[in-house]
């Protein structure tokens, strides 16, 4: 589907929604324009009393805007009895509405499924008025896209400001939702994401970086094998994972056997034992089947997997995503078996149970990585797996890598022959290192000795300093016209030069902008990648930022079909005043 045709979608969409809804009739040109690129999803086991709202406070100002959409992609239970929509000013209260905190839109008798069905997208809308707030909703599915208006408050009638809003679940604690939602967005009306906050601990966040599959695609760590008759199989990371996110992903062919009857996810401290999860090294989650059920979660022919492991104090999350021939399904495990310690550095998905149930597939385009960016590698507990690599040396001891320490801003170059330099205010060290152990690093200059303690992904000095491992990164430069990528990386010093003015006719170039408007200093190190944005100003004195040619994309998912698209795009009459007004990076 072109850019165009998406474009034309979603405003069609959005119309429908505005035109269908009687609870605020407002200009569709007004309410589409640059969305947030960030998405999550959202976890919920047996969760009551449920407020799923944005993270980050609004200023409550009169006509400020909220923006909240999701896809429940699996319910397993939904036994709530109420639901509706809340306005407060606190969204950490097990009922935000009271207390004079907020107001809440409701109905109540079996009615809690209207926000949580299965296989719908969810389009929120909430506005400050004078008066409190008001909202406009729609779930969409297929050639169906329904409004959804609740009758009924609760509350306070008006407070002095909301700065959250979002979605309500409520009954007693037999009056509950287990369900996994997906591409959970959450923005103001200029597109800044909002973040995304539950007020319940039986609800978990998952962040997630744009697309789900190839969040970060400049790793250059590619791996593939083949099992053949293998049983009892813990595909891990190889180095442990500081962050408490982990991704992975694979895709699998040629399945020729595959008699397991039990597959998951594991956290362990043991990643190559048989049973990474016995003799409390380790906690697995997973779910049984009957020999030669095929169609399992972990191995289907031809499918690209997307693992998310979220670790936490009391546990952790892992949610599988499988695409096979452009059909998407995510998976969770209810089962578990084990302990967990929020130690645990590993993160396997497994394939059992014993030697009698073996497993004989291709495994190709493997990653493992953290949620900077950083890979860590791929190992299996079954020795016997020779396992191909494609991309960068990983053996750093003997090949270049660059380390960064922000609170200082040094830069350390491990350059290939053990040599080493280092950049600190303006001047430059060199040396020879060596590795010990693969835990010392000791660099040697004319001055002495220096000793590091050293891990693949980070350095720490003897003052305590933290210097990661850098990577390659992108830094994207919108002029509202035309875009293009510059890769920060050892050669520049992971900075970016500053690139020719562009120029616009009738506007003046003010310089280059993140996109909450902070001016960019192009003598910082890229630990990240970032985008740019020309900040301009028109014949009337008015500063804006640029925006993408194309601000609205794929991965503002949509659950309805093309043919629902093309039915609701007799009302898109909407789509010239979008491309008038998106000019100025604004809704």
């Amino acid at each position: 589907m072109s850019q165009k045709r998406k474009l034309r979608g979603i405003c069609a969409l959005l119309c429908t929604i505005l035109l269908c809804s009687s609870v605020i009739p407002v200009h569709a040109e007004k309410e589409v324009g640059k969305i947030s690129d960030k998405e999550y999803a959202v976890i919920l086991n047996d969760a009551f009393a449920m407020f799923l709202s944005n993270e980050k406070p609004v200023s409550g100002e009169i006509g400020s805007k909220v923006f909240l959409t999701y896809t429940v992609e699996k319910v397993v239970k939904n036994t709530a009895i109420q639901s509706g929509f809340i306005g407060t000013m606190d969204n950490t209260m097990p009922f935000p509405y009271t207390d004079g905190k907020g107001r809440m839109y409701v109905e109540s008798e079996t009615n809690g499924s209207r926000l949580y069905e299965e296989g719908y997208t969810y389009v929120f809308r909430f506005e400050r008025t004078e008066n409190g707030f008001e909202y406009q909703a729609a779930k969409l599915k297929g050639e169906e896209a329904t409004p959804i208006i609740f009758g009924g408050s609760t509350g306070a009638p008006e407070v002095e400001n909301y700065k959250y809003y979002g979605t309500w679940i409520g009954g007693m604690g037999t009056d509950v939702v287990s369900a996994t939602l997906n591409h959970v967005r959450c923005y103001d009306e200029n597109g800044n994401d909002l973040g995304v906050s539950m007020n319940t601990p039986s609800a978990t966040r998952l962040d997630k970086v744009n697309k789900l599959l190839n969040v970060h695609p400049l790793i250059d760590s590619v791996y593939s094998f083949s099992l053949n008759r293998a049983h009892t199989v813990a595909i891990s990371n190889k180095y442990p994972a500081k962050t408490d996110v982990i991704y992975m992903e694979y895709e699998v062919e040629n399945i020729t056997q595959d008699d397991t009857y039990q597959q998951g996810v594991i956290a362990s401290s043991a990643p190559n034992a048989t049973y990474p999860h016995a003799d409390g090294k380790g906690l697995l989650h997973f779910k049984m089947y009957e020999k030669g059920q095929g169609e399992t979660p972990l191995l289907r022919e031809g499918g690209k997997y997307f693992v998310c492991f979220q670790k936490g104090e009391d546990g952790y999350e892992g949610t599988v995503q499988c695409t096979v021939k452009g059909k998407t399904e995510v998976f969770s495990f209810a089962g578990s078996a084990g302990a967990y310690n929020s130690s645990f550095a590993f993160f396997s998905i497994w394939l059992g149970e014993g030697k009698d149930y073996c497993v004989s597939a291709d495994f190709k385009n493997v990653k493992c990585y953290d949620s900077e960016g950083n890979s860590l590698g791929i190992q299996l507990n079954r020795k016997d797996v020779p396992i191909s690599h494609k991309g960068g040396i990983e053996d750093y001891s003997t090949s270049q890598a660059v380390y960064y320490c922000k609170e200082n801003n040094y830069l350390i170059n491990l350059r290939d022959n053990q040599q080493f330099s280092v950049e600190a205010e303006g001047a430059v060290t060199k040396g020879t290192y060596t590795i010990q152990g693969d835990t010392d690093l000791y660099m040697l200059t004319e001055k002495g000795k220096e000793h590091y303690s050293y891990t693949y992904l980070e350095l720490k000095d003897e003052d305590g300093n933290v210097y990661k491992r850098m990577k390659n990164s992108t830094v994207k430069f919108v002029t509202g016209e035309e875009s293009f990528d510059v890769i920060a990386e050892a050669k520049n010093g992971y900075r970016v030069a500053e690139p020719e003015k562009p120029s616009k006719e009738g506007n003046t170039f003010k310089g280059w902008y993140l996109s909450d408007k902070t001016a960019f200093n192009f003598d910082t190190v890229v630990t990240k990648s970032i985008t740019l944005y020309a900040m301009w100003e028109d014949g009337d004195g008015n500063e804006y930022l640029a925006v993408e040619a194309e601000a609205i994309d794929s991965s503002f998912y949509i659950a309805a079909t093309t043919s629902a698209v093309l039915a609701i795009g007799s009302l898109a009459g909407c789509i010239i005043m979008v491309r008038r007004k998106k000019r100025y990076g604004s809704i």
